[in-house]
């Protein structure tokens, strides 16, 4: 959120493999022959996907850029997939939940449910605008933990949150894995789905929610990091004392991808419109980014661009319209 200092980590999984093909296979219960029908299959944060059949088969066009597979299934364990080849057709075999009874308050924790609820909404679906227009419906399903003393939030959900988001025009179907809030750090993993609402394509109103959600998001500046534009979008980057450097200094790349090269702690100024300050830090290992916005786990942000949550996301296929200017009344 704006004025805000804490660090957020948002946790992605990738795949190193890609290719304009059909990926097929079949999902099974772990440990049996036994198909599970209905099961979800998608590449997390598209618009891409499907449900397996009434044999527990799935087909599926692969992305033409590195974006995890994952399945997903009501009371199992999703599954995510790093690589896939086409040419391979997939057994995926997803591991049944133990179930758990919701606990029954015997004592005041310190945090009332409304608190609870006030604070997760903020950190996991966000405060811009678009945030403030999502509607978690089936947020009665959310469970709370509290821990006083380490001022600690959990969060979990044994069904996939369904999330509508008015602005930006979509829904969102996020499997949460886990939600951990303190006051100084927010730290969520999941997988997620977007379906676009039927009348938002050509709704003018929401093509410029878009539009203006895009500007200065991690997406953007990924995108314009990858195709080595960043001037042209709006984003200068630095290390110390503003020393401008390029996306050549700190980016490496193999055959079709790229990464951003280990131990980078990067500065991020985006000036167009308003001037907004963010940081970059990569890990040990380079961390791969894609054409399309997409980033992996190596990455972590803090500043302005930390504060994008889901309310502030869009799909993968998005792509704001040829020669608009965004801020254009």
């Amino acid at each position: 959120m704006p004025g805000r200092t804490g660090m957020i980590i948002l946790i992605y999984l990738l795949p190193f493999w890609s290719f304009a093909q059909t990926l097929r296979g079949t999902v099974y219960r772990e440990g049996t022959d036994s198909v599970l029908v209905g099961a979800s299959v998608y590449f997390g944060g598209s618009t891409g996907g499907t449900i397996t059949n009434a044999q527990g088969q799935f087909a599926l066009e692969v992305k033409a850029d590195p974006i995890p597979l994952v399945i997903s299934y009501i009371g199992y364990y999703s599954v995510t997939i790093n690589s896939y080849n086409p040419l391979q057709r997939l057994k995926v075999y997803l591991k049944p939940k133990q179930i758990e009874l919701k606990e029954v308050a015997v004592s005041y924790d310190g945090m009332s449910r409304e608190q609870k609820m006030k604070i997760f909404l903020r950190e996991f679906i966000g405060a811009s605008e678009y945030a403030k227009s999502c509607v978690i419906n089936n947020a009665e399903d959310i469970d709370f933990r509290y821990d006083k003393k380490e001022r600690r939030l959990s969060a979990s959900c044994n069904a996939p949150l369904d999330i509508t988001n008015k602005k930006l025009g979509y829904t969102i179907q996020y499997f949460l894995d886990s939600f951990m809030y303190t006051p100084d750090r927010t730290l969520y993993a999941g997988n997620f789905i977007f379906k676009e609402d039927s009348e938002s394509r050509n709704n003018r109103k929401i093509r410029r929610n878009r539009a203006l959600a895009y500007e200065g998001s991690r997406m953007q500046f990924i995108r314009s990091l990858w195709k080595n534009d960043l001037e042209k979008a709006g984003f200068t980057i630095y290390r110390k004392r503003y020393e401008d450097i390029s996306a050549d200094t700190i980016l490496a790349s193999t055959n079709q991808h790229k990464y951003l090269l280990s131990g980078q702690k990067i500065q991020v100024l985006y000036k167009q419109n308003r001037m907004t300050r963010s940081q970059l830090t990569v890990g040990e290992d380079h961390a791969l980014i894609g054409r399309n916005g997409f980033f992996d786990t190596r990455l972590s942000w803090s500043g302005a661009m930390a504060n994008q949550r889901i309310g502030d996301l869009l799909p993968f296929e998005y792509e704001p319209s040829e020669g608009s200017t965004l801020y254009k009344k």
